[in-house]
């Protein structure tokens, strides 16, 4: 699944920010809105590019760029660009500097300008979130009922919970003795796709993008967490999975004076984008409705989904306008030429 490119994107973008930070002491911060722009398959070569393109005080954004080999045509296919933010700790934990980022190119210069405009956009984002969040009329009748036309089933929004738990072994530690953001990501693309399918009866479900996601507490080997995944929006093809992830603080902790500001709470939420498919790949319609009659709470995710799918659409739109279309580098001319050939002699 998605997840393990969550992975290897976080091992790639650690590596440059440990590289420039000179130490080890780097975890992941946040990532930003991800679209996977081409599905990559089993057993397909993927390569991953990582670089630094801005530097704080004390954090690092690392830019890395993927594509995979495609065996028809061998060529090199863009998938993604995925920028990752990584926090610099000293040996108290502390954050500390990190040394300056030197552009001496105009690409780099460019690619400084973007980064900046972008982390623009998400406070943007963040403004627009909280104000709607600010909203309390309730919809109306009509509205509710407008979204369950034409489809088989609904189900009400607290019915499409997933529930997942888990404690990390410590293969999972970086050298901070903290859960890597990759294992935390990779774990919850398998909650966000757990839920997308028990919503639509089907097994067959992609991610296909992932919103920001920040991590507010670092994750350690004692803590359990518990992962609720439910569906909050919805589109002819998509549904929108918000993942909370909480952390729970075993009873010898609390119990101890010595941790006595120690308590269970939330450690971030993620938002995945999932494309209900056919078992060969192709889209296939959402058959399941999603009733938020009178559920307040339903209706501003609801709300709160359609501006996060809109933001970024246009985000996307802006800054992958440079980027060559990743299908049209599948076209191989020759290639069909001869294979409509074959099959018009085959025919006769």
């Amino acid at each position: 699944g998605a997840g393990e490119l969550l992975k290897l994107i976080d091992i790639a973008a650690g590596a440059s920010a440990v590289m420039h930070a000179g130490s080890p002491r780097t975890p992941t911060l946040a990532f930003d809105h991800l679209d996977l722009m081409v599905p990559i398959c089993h057993g397909e070569l993927v390569h991953l590019d990582s670089q630094i393109v801005h530097v704080g005080n004390s954090t690092m954004v690392v830019k890395v760029e993927g594509k995979k080999k495609d065996v028809l045509t061998r060529l090199w296919v863009h998938t993604h660009v995925a920028f990752v933010t990584f926090v610099s700790l000293g040996q108290d934990g502390k954050p500390q500097v990190v040394p300056e980022l030197e552009c001496t190119t105009e690409e780099q210069k460019k690619m400084r300008k973007k980064v900046i405009d972008l982390q623009l956009q998400n406070q943007a984002y963040k403004a627009e979130q909280a104000a709607i969040k600010m909203k309390t009329d309730p919809w109306s009748e009509d509205k509710c009922e407008a979204m369950l036309e034409n489809v088989p089933e609904t189900l009400r929004y607290d019915d499409t919970a997933v529930y997942l738990r888990k404690n990390f072994l410590p293969r999972s530690l970086n050298a901070l003795g903290t859960v890597f953001g990759g294992d935390l990501l990779e774990w919850m693309e398998l909650g966000a796709t757990a839920c997308a399918s028990n919503f639509t009866r089907n097994p067959h479900v992609i991610t296909i993008a992932m919103d920001n996601i920040f991590f507010h507490k670092p994750i350690l080997p004692r803590h359990l967490l518990e992962l609720t995944a439910k569906v909050v929006y919805l589109r002819k093809h998509t549904m929108q999975v918000e993942c909370l992830v909480k952390v729970f603080e075993p009873s010898w902790i609390k119990e101890n004076p010595k941790f006595k500001d120690v308590d269970d709470g939330y450690s971030h939420v993620g938002h995945f984008t999932i494309l209900n498919a056919t078992e060969y790949g192709h889209k296939r319609p959402v058959m399941t409705g999603l009733d938020v009659a009178g559920d307040t709470e339903a209706q501003l995710k609801y709300e709160l989904a359609d501006h996060r799918f809109h933001f970024f659409m246009a985000q996307k739109k802006e800054f992958t306008a440079d980027i060559e279309d990743p299908m049209a580098q599948l076209k191989f001319p020759r290639w069909d030429k001869q294979r409509k050939n074959w099959n018009s002699k085959q025919l006769k």
